[in-house]
């Protein structure tokens, strides 16, 4: 019987910091780019930033632009997001693991 895995995916500080790591997936997006955020974990920040951002692309977030979440995730290039972040940089490694269990 094969083994299942589970993964966590854990962003460190939080999800949001993930959406903005790659201006280019969120210029595609959201039609403005946006500059990836430092690493500093304050309550609300990287809320507040995704929300400025998207507001800043002439865009009301509803959901507080999670809402884009999807989208920007899809258009991301991967490779040079989880190089800003090392939490993105983890759960890739993790995923990239599954797939070499599947294929062997």
């Amino acid at each position: 019987m094969r083994r299942r895995r589970v993964i966590c995916a854990v962003p460190d500080p939080h999800v949001e910091r993930w959406l903005l790591v790659d201006s280019a997936a969120f210029k595609a997006v959201l039609g403005r780019g946006c500059a990836a955020p430092d690493q500093k974990c304050e309550r609300a920040r990287y809320k507040r930033l995704l929300i400025e951002a998207i507001r800043q692309a002439g865009i009301t977030p509803n959901l507080g632009g999670i809402e884009f979440a999807a989208d920007i995730v899809a258009a991301m290039d991967l490779g040079q997001a989880s190089r800003l972040d090392p939490s993105l940089q983890r759960f890739l490694d993790e995923m990239n693991g599954v797939f070499r269990e599947w294929r062997s």
